[in-house]
């Protein structure tokens, strides 16, 4: 979601249309349609076009530019583009891993699929959000030697709306990247 005022009053959904084939396939293999990128690119220039921000800014509107000059766009990989945007400019270093290239996961369904994954890059630690404590099972992370751990990250209230989070790239432009770490940390 993303703030429509500096005040954070209203927000709405920047959204990507989806080609039709794309509805009902794995995240993967959804095409997205590129006649909305210069919307969004004007959007950004318009809502930030102030911010203090004026490199990130900068390298948002260049991952649009990139990917509107090519058919057949992949909304996966896209997303990983503006992930690692984020990342890099908050300064969290972490490798990044799409479990479609990992082999053999095919046979696996939610759970067993991501203790699947953290076996196969060799991790011992996964981190999940809150409402999967209702259908994830402690003990079978811990049968595969994998520590379950929830993220209880609340955003603070100013940068909510109807009581829905902001996208973290909206606080980044429009606060600042410093502002933005101290919010996280909080």
């Amino acid at each position: 979601k993303f703030s429509s005022s500096k005040k954070f009053k209203d927000c709405f959904w920047l959204t990507c249309p989806l080609s039709r084939k794309s509805y009902n396939q794995n995240l993967n293999k959804v095409i997205i349609a590129n006649d909305f990128f210069k919307k969004h690119i004007s959007f950004f220039k318009m809502r930030h076009g102030k911010t203090v921000e004026k490199r990130l800014l900068q390298e948002v509107i260049q991952i649009y530019e990139k990917y509107s000059e090519k058919n057949n766009l992949n909304i996966c990989d896209m997303n990983i583009d503006f992930i690692q945007l984020i990342c890099n400019h908050l300064e969290i270093s972490t490798k990044f891993a799409k479990s479609s290239t990992l082999n053999n996961l095919e046979n696996f369904k939610k759970q067993d699929k991501v203790i699947e994954i953290v076996k196969k890059l060799d991790g011992d630690t996964y981190i999940s959000g809150l409402g999967a404590r209702n259908y994830q099972s402690d003990q079978d992370f811990k049968s595969e030697n994998i520590e379950l751990r929830y993220l209880d990250f609340t955003i603070p209230k100013e940068y909510k709306i109807n009581n829905e989070n902001l996208s973290m790239l909206d606080i980044m432009l429009h606060e600042g990247i410093w502002k933005t770490k101290k919010i996280i940390l909080h």
